[in-house]
């Protein structure tokens, strides 16, 4: 026979304390906003050294400004829904948006051929949001094929642009690109190609996953 205990929880205490024990770190609140303060002390280190390099400070506001805004957007996602992934990914694209550039500006020769590399990345993360809308997850083969496809191409021409100009495709002469050349042009238009038709599929998948839903699930695939 299982006995009361006083010194136990019990009721709805009891099921609080068992659901804050199995809560996952992720879901935690003060988790999401330490990585928005993280988020934002890599932007504020980010802003003065490409404002160094001779960008202009227009051009910098705006850009820190637009990460800023991803993080902020992604801590509310993930603060609403903390089981749900889209707000962490959000808060990534803030994050890919200032690291490349505080890792080309340093004096770490590896440290500067990644964030080479790695510029532009966060395209690739909003492309895996769209697709995974609204779960936060992809739903289907073909996306995840899809997304992987995306980055192993991105990775591979970020890579081999590296290694033949020593830069990104797009990476401005402030941030160490090299004099324009037809090597660097077919490595824009490579890339631009690649990511004209990632977003030509992106859109060909949110239209038919919007048209081929029932109305009630077409009022949560609805922006």
């Amino acid at each position: 026979m299982n006995a009361f205990s006083p010194r136990g929880p019990s009721g709805k205490a009891g099921a609080a304390v068992i659901r804050n024990e199995a809560m996952p770190w992720w879901t935690n609140p003060r988790t999401a906003l330490f990585v928005w303060i993280l988020g934002a002390a890599t932007t504020l280190v980010a802003g003065p050294l490409a404002f160094r390099t001779g960008e202009s400070l227009s051009r910098v506001v705006v850009f820190n400004m637009s990460a800023v805004v991803f993080l902020t957007t992604g801590l509310i996602a993930w603060r609403r829904r903390p089981g749900n992934p889209t707000g962490r990914q959000i808060m990534a694209i803030g994050f890919l948006a200032t690291l490349p550039i505080i890792a080309i500006l340093s004096t770490v020769p590896w440290l500067v051929a990644i964030g080479h590399v790695m510029a532009g990345s966060g395209e690739i993360v909003l492309v895996y949001i769209l697709l995974a809308y609204p779960w936060g997850r992809l739903s289907n083969r073909f996306d995840r094929w899809a997304v992987s496809v995306l980055a192993i191409m991105f990775v591979f021409i970020g890579t081999a642009s590296v290694l033949a100009i020593g830069t990104c495709p797009y990476c401005s002469a402030r941030l160490g690109a090299a004099p324009r050349s037809e090597t660097a042009s077919l490595f824009q238009t490579v890339d631009t190609v690649i990511f004209a038709i990632a977003g030509a599929t992106v859109l060909m998948r949110i239209f038919r996953r919007y048209f081929v839903a029932s109305r009630p699930a077409r009022r949560v695939l609805a922006p």
